[in-house]
């Protein structure tokens, strides 16, 4: 083979990708009936309550009566980087709802 060529395609390779566009068609098809039919899936973000958790549990025990955008500033300068992560993930998913 010279530098510029590629080399050809085994049938294995065809096959695979065939059944891979399938599984990506088939997926499409799926959703795209559950939303005509009105069957919408729902997001596992919709299933916090915000009301128990460690998020809560650490803001109430530092002063605030629950989530909130001070408490997730004060939460993002911890040493702990749990507590961080929890802060990023509220400022992430549940301020931008």
């Amino acid at each position: 083979m010279d530098g510029g060529s590629t080399p050809p395609i085994s049938k294995m390779s065809i096959k695979l990708m065939g059944v891979i566009m399938l599984n990506k068609i088939s997926s499409f098809l799926v959703d795209a009936a559950d939303i005509i039919t009105g069957k919408k899936k729902k997001k596992w973000v919709q299933k916090v309550d915000l009301d128990e958790g460690r998020f809560t549990t650490y803001c109430k025990k530092n002063g605030f009566d629950g989530p909130c955008q001070a408490c997730a500033d004060l939460a993002s300068k911890s040493k702990d980087p749990s507590v961080r992560g929890m802060a990023a993930w509220y400022k992430n998913v549940v301020l931008k709802k």
